[in-house]
């Protein structure tokens, strides 16, 4: 199985009103999330089957969007957000999924900075370093521990 970790689409700046959790994507943010989930969709080489994305606005909107073009499952996940990480559960589920789906099926993980880079670290079982712009993602297939795709910008 393949691994995709995703940070979220642009959001909106903060409000004295709305706090960080219920900042929403801004018009480009949900461009980055379509571009992303259609080269995700066209990809020929995965099928996107489950999208787990923070319960935050922003990483939920953007799941939402990848799930949906996709035509996959979607879960919102406490421990994806930056108040509820919990990387012991993610590999946990992950492991799960992995005994479910086969090795051209994906899992996409939408999250946000620092966790996304923790993510990465988890799967490759190194440290290592993406510029994870909004939107972006990395396809780390689960088999061999190597990033197989890398997608850092928005055309």
């Amino acid at each position: 199985m393949k691994v995709i970790v995703m940070r979220h689409g642009e959001a909106q700046g903060f409000s004295a009103f709305g706090g960080d959790r219920n900042r929403e994507l801004t018009a480009n943010g949900i461009k980055q999330a379509q571009y992303a989930a259609k080269l995700l969709l066209n990809d020929n080489s995965l099928q996107v089957v489950e999208v787990l994305a923070s319960d935050y606005a922003r990483a939920y909107q953007t799941g939402e969007q990848v799930a949906t073009i996709n035509n996959a499952k979607f879960h919102p996940e406490k421990y994806l957000s930056i108040s509820h990480e919990n990387l012991d559960m993610v590999a946990e589920k992950v492991e799960l999924l992995a005994q479910e789906y086969g090795d051209e099926q994906a899992v996409v993980l939408v999250s946000h900075i620092p966790i996304v880079y923790d993510l990465v670290n988890l799967f490759l079982g190194k440290s290592s370093a993406f510029p994870f712009h909004t939107g972006s993602f990395v396809v780390i297939d689960l088999k061999t521990k190597r990033v197989v795709t890398d997608i850092n910008s928005y055309e």
